[in-house]
């Protein structure tokens, strides 16, 4: 009964441990995404702050 228990305990430890790398690896991609997003508003932001500004020479 112990080996049983300790066999269990030793499986769902395995389990979360997988279940936190996939984790961890998706949290990374989801940062890398948000990043990118956020410098994609940066730069529309800027552009479009740049095309509003009545004193800035006309672009073409």
């Amino acid at each position: 009964m112990d080996q049983l228990l300790l066999d269990t305990i030793h499986r769902i430890e395995s389990d979360w441990q997988v279940r936190e790398v996939r984790l961890r690896r998706e949290m990374d991609a989801l940062r890398q995404e948000v990043a990118a997003r956020d410098e994609a508003i940066a730069n529309l932001t800027t552009s479009l702050a740049a095309w509003l500004d009545p004193a800035a020479p006309p672009q073409s």
